[in-house]
């Protein structure tokens, strides 16, 4: 349908199914029969062209339907898209399930070799998709507000998987963790709560449900094998590992935050060779810029951990002081100092002993703002990262050589970046990543995506100017010093003068 605000058109998937066509069993068996007829060929391919006739006249009449039809057969009338809607949206895509489905089904199926000429493979794969399946639409939205972009995704899902997912997303945020990193100072951080236990569990629902679900098809050939083989591998899977137990060693609420860049100095190995290619290895040092870091998490079985632990002193891999663990790691593979420390529920390993042993003694200075404590508690998963400091603080040989050419401009418009997933609301779950305006500019985000894409377009078009003058002007020399070599030549040889012998 259409009107002053919408266009939507249908197109009919017939004309994929030619293809398809040419890659069944059946178009196999038809051949087997062709050759037996004397058809000839122009009659054969008069054939083929009356049924594309009669596909594209199908999809003609179904467009012209579609643009014809009554307010019934309209997307206006469908529940689900009319609450999706949202007037202050710049930008609102919305995809029902059975689109979805098609599409994805579909393009698996073209992009698979074993599919495309398997027909048991395809409805395999069908069915497959349908027991996963726990969409029933997708929505996209874009709004340019006045301090930041946001581009949000709203996934509407069944009632079965509304159990799963909320089992998982219970977990609540572990209050400690605000003790762990100051927020002024952070270049970036993850957090992510959910419950270990709950993914489990749901894990090992869908591959029960995928594996009774194919003991007895009939359309089944080698397929059949690949469940059963899957079947058992899954009730292997389920004696030898104990979810409740794994649950515990990781309970699922996840800290990481980077703080800072550290460079130190680290040997590593080298080699020189003699004339006749022997070598012997030298021991050099070079700068290796690593990350300031913390990653904390949340167990249940400290005891393990401690054996482990002490596993590690006895080999001497492992040393303790005060309960503050410094791991002592090859300096070739690991150029960065790993310690570890219990606090609490929480286990933490970070590259900087200073900052762990201030939280043991309880002197570190942490901060993290009331808004940003509400943002972590309501998000099961929340990350923030600082571009601006990153690139401030990052050695600019670090960066892609790329972006090295444009380090001004990405300083002037690097800003901070955030996605966030929230807990379930009713039956949609809801993913937002957000994309703050810098202070620096004194405009709308909507003014500020324009003209940022302006100004790397100008660079990279000034960029390649530059680069393209040099080899230009050197072509134009070229050019020049050919014609000064050739025009003396062919002068010399228009007024050249055949010697004349001595004594005539």
């Amino acid at each position: 349908m259409w009107d002053e605000n919408m266009l939507v058109m249908s197109f009919n998937v017939a004309l994929t199914n030619e293809f398809r066509y040419y890659r069944s069993s059946i178009y196999n068996k038809e051949l087997g029969a062709r050759e037996e007829n004397t058809e000839s060929r122009e009659q054969w391919e008069a054939r083929k062209e009356e049924y594309r006739e009669k596909v594209r006249e199908a999809v003609f009449l179904e467009t012209l339907d579609v643009i014809n039809s009554t307010p019934s057969k309209s997307i206006l009338t469908n529940a689900n898209y009319s609450k999706s809607k949202n007037t202050s949206d710049e930008i609102h895509a919305w995809v029902g399930y059975e689109t979805l489905f098609n599409s994805y089904a579909y393009f698996l199926e073209q992009s698979s070799s074993f599919l495309r000429y398997n027909d048991s493979g395809v409805k395999t794969i069908m069915d497959v998709l349908n027991i996963l399946n726990t969409i029933e639409d997708f929505t996209i939205r874009l709004d340019f507000e006045e301090e930041y972009t946001s581009l949000k995704t709203e996934t509407t899902v069944n009632k079965d998987a509304v159990k799963r997912i909320k089992k998982i997303y219970k977990s609540q945020f572990h209050k400690p963790f605000f003790n762990y990193f100051n927020e002024n100072k952070t270049l970036g951080y993850l957090s992510i709560n959910v419950d270990s236990k709950a993914i489990l569990d749901s894990y090992y629902n869908i591959a029960d449900n995928i594996t009774q679900s194919f003991g007895d098809k009939e359309y089944m050939g080698r397929e059949q094998t690949v469940f059963m083989a899957f079947d058992l591998g899954y009730d292997l899977l389920s004696i030898l590992l104990d979810e409740e137990a794994i649950a515990e060693i990781v309970t699922g609420n996840l800290l990481l935050e980077v703080s800072g860049f550290i460079e130190r100095e680290v040997t590593y190995t080298s080699y020189k060779y003699d004339d006749d290619f022997n070598y012997t290895p030298v021991e050099k040092t070079k700068t290796e810029t690593i990350p300031d870091f913390l990653f904390a998490f949340t167990t249940e079985t400290k005891d393990i951990y401690e054996k482990m632990l002490k596993i590690g002193m006895k080999e001497k891999l492992v040393s303790n002081d005060n309960n503050l663990y410094e791991l002592h790691l090859p300096k070739n593979d690991f150029p960065i100092n790993l310690y570890m420390l219990f606090d609490g529920e929480a286990l933490l390993i970070s590259s900087s002993k200073e900052r762990l042993s201030q939280i043991q003694k309880g002197t570190y200075k942490s901060y993290v703002s009331s808004l940003t404590q509400k943002v972590l508690k309501e998000n099961c998963i929340h990350y923030m990262f600082k571009a601006k400091k990153v690139i401030n603080q990052l050695p600019q040989g670090m960066l892609p050589y790329s972006f090295q050419k444009d380090i001004e401009l990405l300083k002037e418009n690097a800003s901070d970046i955030s996605f966030s997933t929230n807990k379930l609301k009713g039956n949609k779950l809801v993913n937002e990543i957000r994309w703050k305006v810098p202070d620096s500019k004194k405009e709308n985000s909507f003014a500020f995506i324009i003209n940022m894409i302006d100004s790397f377009y100008t660079a990279s078009i000034e960029r390649r100017n530059t680069y393209s003058e040099p080899y230009q002007e050197r072509e134009n020399l070229e050019i020049i010093e050919e014609l000064e070599l050739e025009e003396p030549i062919i002068i010399e040889e228009e007024l050249a003068v055949p010697e004349v012998p001595a004594g005539k």
